[in-house]
């Protein structure tokens, strides 16, 4: 009875969402090359949380996919002027699916979530400027995207707690709100 219904569901959510779904065997990993800007304090050691949503039925409403996934930020990994390389396992992915339905991330446009990681620390110091983010998935099916984001020192920061959605456009960086209901349907 359970994977009647589980198929069931399966077909709307492919139909309804127009997403493709992951059969079960399908894999990947995640591989993350982020360059931060070599502007002055560019770098942070803040908490970014990254998720892979896809679009739902309505404009600007994401449903939730995969994540979160933290990116590597401790040991100086976003300093300014810097390059830091992460992968995200199969496992990591599994566990983060917590046995939902998944749709094959699209990459068209991910999320990042800024949280303040140390409250002595003023929120000023915290801000993030990435040059750019490279998010390649690698398995069954691979994806490649590069994100590269304006030189100039004034635009494209991540600077307040909350969620910024990265593209669609190519240096797109935009905050969405700091609260998840307002971004997650």
């Amino acid at each position: 009875m359970y994977s009647i219904i589980a198929t069931i569901f399966l077909f709307f959510l492919n139909f309804g969402y127009s997403c493709r779904v992951l059969k079960p065997n399908d894999y990947f990993d995640i591989k993350l090359t982020i360059n931060t800007s070599d502007c002055s304090f560019a770098g942070t050691d803040a908490l970014l949380l990254l998720y892979l949503p896809f679009h739902g039925n309505q404009s600007y409403t994401f449903i939730p996919n995969l994540g979160p996934f933290q990116i590597q930020t401790d040991y100086n990994g976003l300093e300014g002027g810097e390059t830091t390389t992460q992968t995200i396992t199969w496992d990591e992915i599994k566990r983060s699916a917590k046995e939902k339905a998944l749709c094959w991330p699209s990459l068209e446009t991910v999320l990042i979530e800024k949280q303040r990681f140390n409250w002595l620390i003023p929120e000023i110091a915290s801000a993030w400027k990435p040059k750019s983010i490279q998010i390649t998935l690698n398995g069954t099916q691979t994806t490649e995207i590069l994100r590269e984001f304006p030189p100039n020192c004034d635009v494209g920061w991540i600077n307040d707690n909350g969620f910024y959605q990265i593209g669609p456009a190519h240096d797109q960086i935009q905050m969405l709100s700091n609260q998840k209901e307002e971004v997650f349907v």
